[in-house]
């Protein structure tokens, strides 16, 4: 009987698949009563709908002038948790998103006006 693996993305290499292996290094050599708390769900908890729409329509405006799809700037799931969040800063957008470095880079500027409450 062969072992059943996790298939994980091809862009799962070098850099990536090293930080990856020393984290579930780090989390192996844990005792069960220093493992973290479980995030609370918040899969079907209220978010804020008028503020992750305008945010979406502004990735889609992005999106187009790039000629790519507004998904690989920001998903309706990365566009959800900003708006849950709120940040103020592209640090704080990728990290809220969870945005890459570069989608946090470009949607910033335009998500900033919306974020802080205006049209």
């Amino acid at each position: 009987m062969s072992k059943s693996r996790t298939k994980l993305p091809r862009t799962c290499v070098g850099r990536r698949l090293e930080a990856l292996h020393a984290a579930l290094g780090r989390a192996h050599a844990l005792k069960p009563g220093e493992w973290p708390e479980r995030p609370p769900r918040t899969a079907g908890e209220p978010y804020p709908v008028a503020l992750m729409e305008r945010l979406r329509a502004e990735c889609a405006r992005c999106a187009a002038e790039l000629g790519i799809d507004p998904a690989v700037l920001a998903n309706r799931g990365e566009l959800i948790s900003v708006a849950r969040i709120r940040p103020r800063d592209a640090e704080g957008l990728a990290s809220a998103g969870p945005l890459m470095r570069w989608q946090a880079e470009l949607l910033e500027p335009r998500f900033r006006r919306i974020l802080r409450g205006g049209r």
